[in-house]
């Protein structure tokens, strides 16, 4: 019974939780990757039109509504909107959509391993399309 007890706390307890944080994480940077992806497909679209910026930066938050990653987190410094090698927008030139999140407000093992607290503290998620 005492090897029970020692394994569950040295062993299964922190793999447990560590499981439960990777899946944290693996999720918020395939949703922030998802994001930009569909940000960049509008951009795409309507991006050569007057104050695009300001409409991609909503629809990305738009997009953000609903699912892990709270669209408040994504503030307009956050979201960067750039062409490809400084080209003019017109048809036929990429166009980068660019997300910075604060992977901080994902992971709470931190306060268990404070080592921890040194993992990298922002994702970027980059998506490339072709202005139509």
């Amino acid at each position: 019974m005492i090897e029970t007890a020692l394994v569950l706390a040295a062993v299964l307890l922190p793999l447990t939780v560590g499981i439960l944080q990777f899946g944290i994480v693996l999720n918020a940077t395939n949703t922030l990757t998802q994001i930009a992806r569909e940000g960049a497909r509008y951009a795409s679209v309507h991006g050569t039109e007057a104050n695009s910026d300001a409409a991609i930066r909503t629809y990305v938050r738009a997009v953000a509504t609903g699912t892990s990653i709270n669209s408040a987190d994504l503030s307009d410094s956050r979201i960067d909107i750039a062409m490809v090698s400084g080209n003019a927008r017109s048809s036929g030139n990429a166009i980068v959509v660019t997300l910075t999140y604060p992977m901080s407000k994902k992971v709470f093992i931190g306060s268990f391993f404070p080592y921890m607290t040194k993992l990298k503290q922002d994702y970027t998620a980059k998506s490339t399309f072709v202005l139509e």
